[in-house]
């Protein structure tokens, strides 16, 4: 038969709560805390259900009601409060960090271990820490750097460069003599515009007798 558990009322929860509010290292608890502060959650539901059975509306109703509340609000902020040291102590101890887990209770320890070995993995993997010779590189395939500077060099080709056009003084004698035509052409035009204009008609000549009406 397990032994009868110590009592926990909203005043040890409050001890509890300032021991955590006061420093930044978890604080030393007793081993059972969240055992008894769900007894203790338990017991106040079950005065709650009675009295609202009896009378919603009476003045023990309203108490078991605030009683209830009261203690619900003061767990959440001492589990907020240890759970943020823990997970700060399972970071360093990720990071290689010694921790002292001593004072952790059996569930915050085994949290603790769960999330030591989280951040330890993440840590392994986001950051590629591994083996000497197991570079990110040579694990997405990419060519050593030696490599990738020769290639260049072998794939380079030489493009010919063009043949330069051919001088005037070597085209052909039976070449056509386009300046002699059109000197030629100059000369007929100057032959046609020799001779004097002719005065462009003058206005057609008016009947005399139109210009009499």
């Amino acid at each position: 038969m397990s032994p009868p558990v110590e009592a926990f009322e909203y005043d040890d929860l409050t001890e509890v709560y300032r021991k955590e509010q006061r420093t930044k290292n978890i604080t030393e608890v007793r081993k059972d805390l969240y055992v008894v502060i769900r007894q203790r959650l338990s017991e106040l539901r079950r005065d709650l259900e009675r009295e609202f059975a009896l009378d919603q509306f009476s003045t023990r109703a309203k108490l078991a009601a605030n009683q209830l509340t009261k203690f619900q609000e003061k767990a959440n902020q001492v589990f907020e409060f240890r759970m943020e040291k823990l997970q700060a102590m399972a970071l360093r101890a990720a990071l290689g960090n010694r921790v002292d887990t001593g004072r952790l209770t059996s569930e915050e320890a085994d949290i603790f271990e769960r999330v030591s070995s989280l951040l330890r993995e993440r840590h392994a993997a986001l950051l590629e820490i591994g083996s000497p010779g197991t570079a990110s590189s040579s694990a997405s395939g990419a060519e050593p750097p030696g490599r990738l500077a020769e290639e260049p060099v072998a794939r380079e080709e030489t493009i010919p460069e063009p043949a330069p056009a051919a001088p005037v003084d070597d085209l052909p004698e039976y070449a056509p003599d386009y300046a002699a035509d059109l000197e030629e052409a100059d000369l007929d035009d100057e032959d046609v515009h020799d001779g004097p204009e002719e005065a462009p008609p003058g206005p057609p000549a008016i009947a005399a007798g139109g210009a009499g009406r």
